[in-house]
């Protein structure tokens, strides 16, 4: 019964598998258009496949200990905030150099 479950525990340690997740939601973002909210957090994803990859292979990314699933959802999800976060103040400051095509 745990099995579908201790699969995906699995998985979450690979590299590929973040890859794969990460074109998976820029694809998403790019067609459905949502607003790029999900860019960035397939932007997240890249960079903790590439930590993942780091750990593994070449041990640069000792710092990190990517051990067990709990601590790599931790930085998933503090990488995907700082992105999101880093993506919305990147438009918005973007935006408020243009002046408001409704102001006469």
């Amino acid at each position: 019964m745990n099995e579908p479950v201790n699969v995906l525990l699995v998985w979450m340690l690979e590299p590929q598998f973040w890859v794969i997740l990460g074109l998976a939601l820029m694809i998403a973002d790019i067609y459905v258009g949502l607003n790029f909210f999900v860019l960035p957090v397939g932007v997240a994803c890249f960079i903790l496949a590439l930590l993942l990859y780091a750990q593994d292979v070449q041990r640069i990314a000792d710092w990190i200990p990517l051990s067990d699933w709990r601590r790599v959802s931790y930085v998933f999800a503090g990488l995907s905030v700082v992105s999101v976060g880093l993506v919305k103040a990147m438009f918005q400051s973007s935006r408020s150099d243009e002046g408001d095509i409704n102001e006469y």
